[in-house]
């Protein structure tokens, strides 16, 4: 309502047509300022220039308040719905140019309320005329509790994004690290190396989850999927160390396997199990100090193997056995005697 009321008086008063020397008045571009229907007031600055848009630019500044400030209250302070039906009036209207050392005042009224911090600047500054007129002026933004609350509030959501922004970018550099670590640790799945990891799969007693590929055939980008299956580790002389991602029905785990050779074959040594986040954290951590090689060895060596306790578990129990009886002087032990019976010696 004060944005159509504004336009109508600006494209029709002869001041306007005179000042920006035509009698076509557009009034289209941003407009600024604010409208508080809270407190009842209200200051708009529009952009005033000929229809062709050639010369004659001016900024117009229009301020209102709603016809209930001001007014003693008969029922008390209106209600919001009052307020929202409430008609505003046009109080002040003026129009500056650059260059202008004093704006073209076309009416004014005393204002009922004291200026808004959201008002926008008279005052005069290094910016040209037509920026300046879209912000506050900044003495009396500092002055606002509003203003201070806001403030806080933008700081604390600048802070929060650049936090998750750095967190991110963080994760994102430890995954480029990881992946070449991967990349330079892959191993060929040669027949032997394979039957390895099944055979280490089979002692974690993983319930392995198949997963489905794209369409064209190729493996999923997920950063478990896309890895899935596949081995990483060293192998040298006769001892292979590797690891391999496996997504089973309660997640995704990570297999550590050390195997040696045995005559024509190869026999696991050690299978220990982790969650793949441990792994990549521990490896990125240990190549910091020692190789690829160094690092996964020492985790290896360093988690418990779910061979032996299996092995532990597998082992029969044999019944306890009863102390050696002690015999007296003179006593021969029964399995020295053909009846089986301890006699005294003679002497």
């Amino acid at each position: 309502a004060v944005y159509s009321a504004a336009i109508t008086q600006l494209e029709s008063a002869p001041q306007v047509h005179e000042r920006v020397g035509s009698m076509c008045v557009s009034t289209r571009g941003i407009v600024g300022g604010y409208v508080d229907l809270v407190e009842g007031s209200a200051v708009l600055t529009i952009p005033v220039a000929r229809s062709d848009g050639s010369t004659g630019r001016c900024i117009a500044r229009v301020e209102a308040e709603a016809e209930w400030v001001g007014a003693v209250p008969v029922d008390g302070e209106p209600g919001q719905e009052a307020k929202m039906r409430a008609r505003w009036l046009l109080r002040h209207m003026e129009l500056e140019a650059d260059g202008d050392r004093d704006a073209l005042v076309l009416y004014s009224l005393p204002a009922a309320l004291v200026p808004s911090p959201w008002t926008p600047s008279r005052e005069p500054s290094l910016l040209p005329r037509d920026v300046r007129a879209f912000f506050p002026e900044l003495a009396a933004m500092t002055q606002s509790r509003e203003v201070l609350q806001l403030a806080v509030v933008g700081t604390l959501m600048v802070a929060m994004h650049t936090f998750a922004f750095v967190t991110f970018r963080r994760q994102q550099g430890i995954q480029r690290e990881y992946e070449q670590l991967q990349r330079y640790m892959l191993l060929r799945p040669e027949p032997w190396l394979v039957r390895l990891q099944t055979d280490a799969l089979a002692v974690a007693e993983i319930d392995r989850m198949l997963l489905p590929k794209a369409s064209d055939g190729k493996r999923p980008t997920t950063s478990v999927a896309a890895t899935e299956g596949l081995l990483y580790g060293s192998r040298r002389n006769e001892l292979v160390q590797a690891f391999t991602v496996v997504q089973a029905k309660d997640g995704a785990h990570a297999v550590l396997f050390e195997a040696s050779k045995a005559g024509s074959g190869w026999q696991l040594e050690h299978v220990s199990l982790t969650r793949p986040h441990t792994l990549q954290e521990g490896l990125l951590e240990a190549i910091k100090v020692q190789t690829a090689a160094e690092a996964l060895a020492q985790m290896i060596h360093t988690m418990p193997s779910l061979l032996r306790h299996q092995l532990a578990a597998e082992r029969p129990s044999q019944p306890p056995q009863s102390p050696p009886r002690k015999l007296r002087p003179g006593m021969m032990s029964p399995s020295h005697r053909p009846d089986g019976v301890a006699k005294p010696q003679k002497r």
